[in-house]
Parts: structure tokens; sequence; C-alpha cells
């Protein structure tokens, strides 16, 4: 009896962080050097602070670049893409600033193409 309730409890906590990617959408395609808008959902009973990677384990090494520390709450991200590399299996990924391992969202499979002339 003990163990299910143990398994109660964390499927509770795994229900309550409920942030959720919007954007970028399954396979979207992102023309690097524009800005492009990052939004999610989130509830009160997910974290506060958490910080916004660009990643792709796809290729290697992998990538894991910084964006952004930011509040959860605000919903959404605008990012300035110059600079960014070019190929498809990008996500971003929501983490906690405090332990890097845990990532609190992650976004649909996106692709970064050249800019446009």
């Amino acid at each position: 009896m003990m163990m299910l309730s143990k398994l109660t409890y964390f499927a509770f906590i795994a229900y309550s962080m409920a942030i959720q990617f919007n954007t970028p959408s399954p396979f979207e395609e992102w023309t690097t050097c524009e800005d492009h808008t990052v939004t999610w959902d989130a509830v009160d009973t997910d974290p506060k602070i958490a910080d916004l990677y660009l990643s792709n384990y796809i290729r290697y090494p992998p990538i894991n670049k910084f964006l952004s520390r930011l509040s959860v709450s605000d919903g959404s991200y605008t990012a300035d893409t110059k600079g960014w590399p070019i190929d498809g299996g990008y996500r971003i990924n929501m983490r906690n600033p405090d332990n890097f391992d845990e990532i609190y969202a992650q976004s649909e499979e996106f692709i970064l193409s050249p800019p446009r002339e």
C-alpha cells in the first residue's frame, strides 16, 4: 500500500509540472538571422524561473546553447537567431537553472534554415 501512495505522489508531481511548448511546432522551419518567438503554457505549480536552451542531440557533438534565464510565467521568449547553426533536429529545452540535467519541458523538433537572400 505504501508503494502505491508513493507512485500516486510522483504521478501528481509530474502532472502538476505542466509547462507545454506551443511553438515551435513539429518540424517548423525557422530562418536564421531573424527573430522567432518561443511560446509555452504554464500553471501556478510550475517552477518560477527557468533557463532556456537551444539543443540538438542528433548532431555530434551535441549542442546546448544557452538562450536566457526567464520567468516561466512570461509565456514567451523572442530569440535572435543570428549565428545559430543550420540543420534539423533542434529543440528548445526549458531547464532547472540549478540542475542542468533536469528538463522542465521540451519543444517539438524543428529546423533551422539559412537566411533568405
